[in-house]
């Protein structure tokens, strides 16, 4: 039965040797846990935590972002300030002497429009005169 017997005096043994063994961090966990002490409480040493470099970067990644986010917003804010200042600016000042350039345009045409008499307009109508001559 390919060593198996009833009979045996002591179980199977297996000649399993750790890899990365190392009494003295064995004997200092032993004693830190006699005195009821978490490896995370002592301070100056590396202790690996599960995913703390994965949470941490995602921490700082977070933090960056919602910064990004807030500098977005001013310089959001701050590109409305100007765009309202540079219209205002235009409504305030350049519309009011567009407007005056207008009217003189206008005034000016108004002025020079109005046809001679002796200038030739085929567009005005003809005006006939009664021919009160009478001659000899």
């Amino acid at each position: 039965m390919l060593g198996f017997s009833p009979f045996k005096k002591h179980a199977n043994q297996f000649n399993y040797k750790p890899r990365y063994y190392d009494p003295e961090v064995e004997a200092l966990r032993e004693r830190r846990a006699e005195r009821g002490e978490q490896p995370s409480e002592r301070k100056g040493e590396n202790v690996y935590v599960a995913g703390e470099y994965i949470r941490r970067r995602r921490e700082e990644r977070n933090e960056y972002r919602r910064q990004e986010a807030a500098d977005r917003k001013k310089r959001g804010m701050i590109r409305m300030l100007i765009m309202i200042v540079i219209v205002a600016l235009v409504i305030f000042v350049v519309v009011p002497r567009v407007a005056e350039m207008f009217d003189l345009a206008k005034q000016n045409a108004a002025a020079t429009s109005a046809p001679a008499e002796e200038e030739f307009d085929p567009y005005r109508p003809i005006r006939v005169v009664p021919n009160d001559y009478q001659g000899e």
